[in-house]
């Protein structure tokens, strides 16, 4: 990434329940440039995603929901078992923090950094009651300061000055192999949603007749 730009970041989680004290599967973090157009692949490549720990959550009061539950049960049988099985890369939670404090200040984050999720009531307070629980940091500080954390959603209505746009219409082609409930690809559409909706805001570029298919997913 280059440090003498302003670099902004956009966050996923899959969580076992829907609350702040959510068990968490895992996380991703996308570094992106707002003013630039980035490929699917660089995205995914400066990308960091996190496999947790699930008994040790359990062991110290992190909750399950049985809707959520519930909701796994109906995904795809491969996203169900890359998500809810353990694996070797499995963290604790206070690990986890620490390295994204490193990946953070390795990227070139700063205050001027924004950070972004889809919906402003789900991925920040989780990350905020993680932050709290399991490190020193202020959580209304850290990743960035409270005030540079925006809504995917809001940023888009306004870009379009529509209430009804949600996701962005990418060309064809620039999300190919996109696999949904992936963090990580999530977190590169949503960069991309950003970049292509600034662009088209702008009138730098037009938008396109026919989308990818994956751009509203």
């Amino acid at each position: 990434m280059n440090k003498h730009k302003n670099v902004d970041y956009v966050i996923d989680w899959e969580t076992m329940d829907n609350k702040p004290s959510s068990v968490v599967l895992s996380f991703a973090i996308t570094p992106f440039y707002e003013d630039e157009l980035s490929s699917f692949d660089e995205l995914e490549s400066v990308s960091k995603y996190w496999k947790f720990d699930v008994d040790s959550q359990t062991k110290e009061g992190r909750t399950i929901g049985q809707d959520t539950l519930d909701w796994w049960l109906k995904q795809d049988k491969e996203v169900y078992e890359s998500q809810m099985l353990p694996s070797d890369i499995d963290v604790h939670l206070s690990t986890f923090v620490q390295e994204l404090k490193d990946f953070i200040e390795q990227t070139g984050g700063s205050s001027w950094s924004q950070l972004y999720c889809r919906g402003a009531d789900f991925d920040y307070p989780i990350l905020g009651s993680i932050i709290e629980n399991y490190s020193d940091e202020d959580p209304k500080m850290f990743p960035v300061p409270f005030w540079n954390k925006n809504d995917l959603r809001s940023y888009i209505r306004g870009m379009f000055v529509d209430r009804k746009f949600t996701k962005v219409p990418l060309p064809n082609g620039t999300l190919t192999g996109f696999k949904h409930h992936d963090p990580i690809h999530d977190c590169v559409r949503a960069a991309m949603h950003i970049q292509y909706a600034r662009k088209y805001a702008l009138g730098e570029l037009d938008i396109p007749d026919n989308p990818d298919p994956n751009s509203n997913k």
